[in-house]
């Protein structure tokens, strides 16, 4: 028997290695895939936001990393249930960890911790509120009316 060749110290780089794809590459292949020959049928401008999207939103969705992933931490305010996460809603304070949530976070994933211990974590409304009903009631709203009075102040409790 004939002892196998022993393996190559440098890579050996196929014939048919090409470079990245170049953005006119991309919309050609696309375009041929959508049978979208002409601008008429697809705007390079759509197209463009389609292939942004993908790149953006979806590639990352089908290619995901475990190295890639961070931990992501924000303080909350008592009372407050819902945070604004646009770019508009903060204004010039861009070290908000919200600011840009939107495009920059793009799922997240349990285990979720509230004042260091794991919490519930459901991306199902739903599923949510089965758990933690909104509960809408006055309280302390006094012991006794006195018949004249039609207007009661009282704590909001939900």
């Amino acid at each position: 028997m004939a002892n196998p060749t022993p393996p190559s110290p440098t890579p050996v780089i196929p014939s048919g290695f090409q470079n990245p794809p170049v953005l006119t590459q991309i919309q050609s292949k696309v375009r041929r895939l959508t049978r979208s020959p002409s601008e008429a049928q697809l705007t390079t401008q759509d197209l463009n936001n389609y292939i942004n999207t993908f790149v953006v939103y979806d590639f990352p969705e089908h290619l995901r990393t475990f190295n890639l992933r961070t931990n992501f931490t924000f303080f909350t305010n008592p009372g407050q249930d819902v945070y604004p996460t646009d770019i508009a809603s903060f204004g010039i304070a861009i070290n908000n960890p919200l600011y840009n949530f939107q495009n920059l976070i793009l799922t997240i994933h349990p285990p979720v911790y509230i004042a260091g211990f794991q919490s519930f974590f459901s991306q199902s409304p739903e599923q949510f509120f089965g758990i933690y009903p909104k509960v809408n009631s006055i309280a302390l709203i006094g012991t006794s009316g006195d018949g004249i009075t039609t207007t009661f102040t009282g704590t909001n409790k939900h």
